[in-house]
């Protein structure tokens, strides 16, 4: 099927078929003798339009390296704006780039910058063409997109700040005499490539700033050159010549051949298979073009049929001297991809004959800088770089220009195109157009027009009667959101925003001169008044430490009722934007590595939050209701904020003293390891004498090439030898293998364990303790998707508890003086919620006997008395227990345990045979998620298994120990989190000194004062026992009181 044919293009056989030799450049007679491209698509065979008047040459430019002196040719500098746009927007942090306008501007602040300096450097008074994509008209396709549906399918969605910065950067150089051009369905790299031509027609020398690779195929001896921008303020100028000489003396029009072949990624466009950047250039280098290397590809087939007599299939190495570097593979895949390959060379060629009114007659000269436009757009911006703003304002009056043959010149510093943009037709282009066009600069903030729709009010350092107005306007509930402080170590409370309405947002600010109003702190202790807002635990807790009160009421928070109704599903803040609000409004408070919303440093961001918290609660609120989500929240998630700030207010008590003595002890036994382990490889090392304990690669070097030790797993899945603790553990107990080699992976699982307490917790934990003695760890309420707690910074969740020497920091952990610690856990909560949702009557009577569960799975398992099972046998037992409903399958168990695959999948048919109902209650639970959609907990907590039946094998699996795991675990989360609100809420209502001070799992810890300590315990047990009353099933509670945390928990 022929291609078809593109208006105003050659046809595919004559497009630059450059038939020059590898390393000889020979010039075929019907090219053009200046270069050497075929004459019709060579600008010295079309007609030069004339000037109307030849400009004398530009001032203090910095002009490429020439290869020959040019004649009396005036400079134009075009800047591809897009290129620079995209560079700006992913080079800088969003978090600190936005303004009042409710935007990410750090596009338009890039964009600034980078072009500040450019007029600075190398075009003080050259004309600047800035040349922009043009719009796509009433859903018109432009003619690569109509050729070739796919191109540029894979990017994503032009982020909203861009879009939004586009108008910005527009009046930006409007303002500074810039002439700005795009053409409507065109890109803007067409654009640029006619505009290239013609000037160069007119013996313009035009100099492209981007750093798009694609431009290099307009290269044109001194006419057309290219600059790009290196690190680090650099820049480097790419002329035909320095082409050439990087690519074997290939021409600039034969890139567009090489491209084809390699493909281009960013366009999406695939090469042909097989044929990569190395082999590209040779072939066209020696056969001149694509359409030429086709024909040879054919001669290639010629001579094969000839060279076997068409009886049997040519061999893969088959090479023909008068055809070099074309093999038989090489030639297979031009020929099953020639009709695409013609195609992508379609796409790739920039055009360069767009004779449009918009290039003919367009008046190039630099027109004054606008200072006074200039000041107002940086401060509109809220740009107060002075650097900046004296770069851009100290630019020269430019003087020089160049102008392309019209009957009418378009005015200076005009937006030209070829058709008029129709009303509406980019709604936020058009907002942005609208703040850009308004004139109120010097009227307060709160009655600017550049605010967002959604927006009506922003009032900074609100005056006593509008405090007053404010006041008399809240009624149940009000927004507030806090503005914290940039340290990384103290998030400090320094402001907030608060509004009654939606749409609306009262900036203060918090000094020791200008607290906040007592109107306002009435309304945040008022009890009857909700706050609904974001990052509410941060304000509670700024609010407690500057002024010693409590904030009163419900709290909700947008982020954790949003976790919990889309909880599994993966959603961005973004995302939940255009799901309840509009699409792009929280852009710029979300940097592009966390997909989530930052905590707001600045007035605006707080502001924006602020003005859309009442809209955004109500609707997740009637969503989680709809859901029978409200349940869990109401109960268990908004009044655990207040429980968790006061938690990370108190802190841990920490003996320093004992954890720096202890932080030496383990640095002194890691030490000792070494030595060991020094001194047993000493004789197996030979002429390298040195051995690093701390080196995968000489451990697995030492075992598996020395001692050549042969186990199964001693290779990871890419191939190496694996040194992990499995392998180690493995090497340890086998019995076969000789002392030495048994006692040195006994030395190495002992460094590795101490080495991590060393560098991973000490560390941490010293670094983290304050001059109170005392570690503030924060608390994440929805990080985990089955509801569970996490910690961070440090987080003392991890802490090992396996081994003595890692128990050993739990004993850091001390009370102060008059106080204890208490520590109350569940008592094998996980198997009786796993019992009362299956009523397997065996488990139950087991668990309720008080047995030790899984010396009883032991005793049956492996057919033994229960005083005969060993501690061996109890922890295999164990591991099946918890498995089982973790979906865990023979052969992990088997990795676990390390024994064979036929023994774990017998442990687990007899737990199944001891307890029956437990199968049906996994096969239960996984078909009900797949009906449903989400694994349930008994409280409702959700959690979306879309994997369950869209996901592939593998992760279909996984959903499914997901939706097993899910029920139970988060129903024991949901159990903690009620008990823990239940508990600080009769402390706090009995005037109680003891405080909740950490949460594991499925632990709680709690510094108690010993006059309290009788009367903490039984109202801890009490909570916990009757936060979530379990079917058929007790709860037991196990506690034990002691000076440190090792001492509660052993007791």
């Amino acid at each position: 099927m022929p291609l078809p044919r593109i208006p105003g293009h050659p046809p595919a056989s004559l497009s630059f078929a450059l038939p020059i030799l590898f390393r000889s450049r020979v010039t075929h007679p019907s090219l053009c003798p200046r270069c050497a491209t075929p004459t019709p698509s060579c600008s010295t065979s079309r007609p030069i339009i004339p000037l109307l008047s030849t400009p004398s040459p530009s001032g203090n430019v910095e002009s490429p390296p020439q290869s020959a002196p040019l004649g009396p040719a005036t400079s134009l500098f075009i800047i591809d704006a897009f290129g620079l746009i995209y560079r700006a927007y992913y080079a800088l942090s969003a978090t600190t780039m936005s303004s009042f306008h409710m935007f990410d501007t750090r596009a338009v602040y890039g964009f600034t910058m980078v072009l500040a300096k450019f007029l600075h450097r190398h075009a003080p008074t050259s004309p600047v063409v800035v040349v922009f994509e043009g719009q796509r008209l009433h859903e018109q396709k432009d003619f690569r997109t109509a050729l070739y549906p796919d191109y540029k399918a894979h990017r994503g969605k032009t982020p909203t700040a861009i879009i939004h910065a586009v108008p910005w950067v527009k009046a930006i150089c409007k303002a500074l005499g810039l002439t700005i051009l795009e053409i409507d369905s065109f890109e803007a790299d067409d654009a640029i490539g006619s505009l290239t031509r013609q000037a160069s027609s007119n013996r313009i020398k035009s100099i492209i700033v981007s750093n798009d690779k694609d431009f290099r195929q307009l290269l044109d001896r001194d006419l057309v050159s290219i600059l790009r921008f290196g690190a680090r303020d650099s820049y480097e100028y790419i002329t035909e010549q320095s082409f050439r000489d990087d690519f074997s003396d290939l021409h600039p029009r034969q890139y567009v051949d090489v491209l084809t072949l390699i493909g281009d990624k960013a366009d999406g466009l695939k090469g042909v298979s097989g044929i990569g950047v190395r082999t590209a250039p040779k072939l066209i280098a020696h056969y001149g073009s694509l359409e030429a290397l086709l024909d040879a590809v054919r001669e290639y087939f010629r001579l094969c049929e000839e060279d076997t007599s068409g009886k049997k299939a040519p061999k893969a190495g088959l090479v023909f001297p008068e055809l070099p570097f074309i093999t038989l593979r090489f030639a297979k895949a031009l020929k099953e991809s020639e009709q695409h390959a013609l195609l992508v060379k379609r796409l790739i060629t920039i055009r360069e004959d767009l004779h449009l009114s918009e290039l003919e007659g367009m008046n190039f000269h630099r027109k004054p800088i606008d200072k006074r436009e200039t000041l107002l757009l940086m401060r509109k911006l809220e740009f107060t770089n002075k650097g900046l703003i004296n770069r851009l304002l100290d630019s020269a009056n430019g003087i020089s220009e160049v102008q392309l043959e019209s009957h009418v010149a378009a005015p200076p510093g005009a937006v030209h195109r070829s058709t008029q943009l129709p009303s509406g037709a980019i709604k936020e282009e058009a907002d942005a157009e609208r703040v850009i066009s308004s004139s109120s600069h010097n009227r307060p903030i709160s009655s600017l027009e550049s605010k967002p729709p959604f927006m009506t009010d922003i009032i900074v350092l609100p005056t006593a009667q509008q405090i007053e107005m404010f006041v008399s306007e809240v009624s149940d509930r009000v927004a507030i959101v806090p503005i914290l402080s940039r340290s990384k170590k103290e998030r400090e409370l320094i402001g907030c925003a608060v509004g009654a309405n939606p749409g609306e947002a009262y900036v203060f600010h918090i000094t020791p001169d200008h607290p906040l109003p007592d109107s306002l702190m009435a309304i945040l202790t008022n009890p009857h008044v909700e706050k609904h807002g974001w990052f509410l635990k941060d304000l509670y807790k700024g609010i407690i430490q500057e002024y010693h009160v409590k904030i009163q009421g419900k709290l909700f928070d947008m982020r954790i009722a949003a976790e919990l109704l889309h909880a599994g599903e993966k959603v961005t803040d973004s995302k939940l934007a255009s799901l309840y609000m509009r699409d792009g409004i929280f852009d710029s408070l979300i940097p592009d590595t966390h997909h989530r919303i930052t905590t707001p440093h600045s007035d605006s961001g707080a502001a924006l939050l602020c003005g859309t918290a009442l809209q955004f609660s109500a609707k997740l609120e009637k969503t989680l209701c709809a859901t029978n989500l409200d349940t869990i929240l109401h109960c268990a998630e908004l009044p655990l904020i207040p429980v968790l700030g006061d938690m990370e207010i108190t802190g841990v008590p920490v003996d320093v003293a004992s954890l720096l003595e202890y932080e030496k002890f383990v640095r002194s036994r890691v030490e000792e390891i070494e030595s060991a382990v020094q001194e047993l490889v000493l004789p197996f090392l030979g002429s390298a004498k040195i051995f690093r304990a701390s080196s995968r690669d000489d451990v697995a070097c030492l075992l598996f090439e020395t001692w050549k030790i042969n186990t199964k797993m001693s290779r990871t899945k890419a191939g190496k030898y694996s040194v992990s603790k499995q392998v180690l553990s493995a090497i340890a107990k086998d019995g076969r293998l000789e002392e030495h080699m048994r006692n040195f992976a006994s030395l190495m699982l002992e460094h590795r364990e101490a080495s991590k307490i060393l560098n991973t917790y000490t560390a941490s934990l010293i670094s983290a303790v304050l001059p109170d003695g005392r570690i503030r760890c924060t608390f994440n309420q929805e990080a985990a998707s089955t509801g569970r707690l996490s910690t961070a910074k440090p987080n003392l969740q991890s802490l090992p508890i396996r081994s003595a020497l890692g128990r050993k920091i739990r004993g850091m952990v001390k009370a102060p003086e008059g106080f204890s610690i208490l520590c109350a856990d569940y008592s094998q909560i996980e198997m009786r919620i796993m019992a009362s949702l299956c009523s397997d009557k065996n488990l139950c009577c087991v668990l309720s006997s008080g047995e030790d569960i899984h010396r009883y799975v032991a005793s049956t398992v492996f057919n033994v008395s229960e005083e005969e099972v060993t501690e061996v046998q109890r922890k295999k037992a164990k591991e099946v227990n918890y498995g089982i409903w973790y979906g865990i399958s023979a052969y992990g168990l088997g990795q676990q345990l390390q024994i064979p695959t036929r023994d774990a999948q017998e442990l687990i048919s007899q737990f199944h045979i001891e307890f029956p109902l437990v199968k049906d209650l996994t096969q239960e639970l996984v078909e009900k998620a797949k009906r449903d959609g989400y694994a349930e907990t008994i409280l409702g907590r959700r959690l979306s298994l879309p994997l369950l039946i869209h996901g592939g094998p593998q992760e279909r699996k996984a959903a499914a120990r997901v939706a097993v795991n899910m029920p139970i675990q988060g129903t024991q989360a949901d159990m903690m989190k009620v008990a823990m609100v239940r508990i600080a809420e009769r402390l706090q209502s009995g005037n109680a000194a003891s405080k909740l001070i950490l949460q594991i799992h499925d632990e709680l810890v709690v510094q108690v004062e010993n006059s309290e300590l009788d009367d903490v315990v039984k109202v801890v047990e009490e909570e916990m026992i009757m936060a979530l009353p379990l079917n058929g099933m007790e709860v037991v509670v196990n506690t034990g009181v002691g000076p440190s945390w090792l001492h509660a928990a052993a007791r």
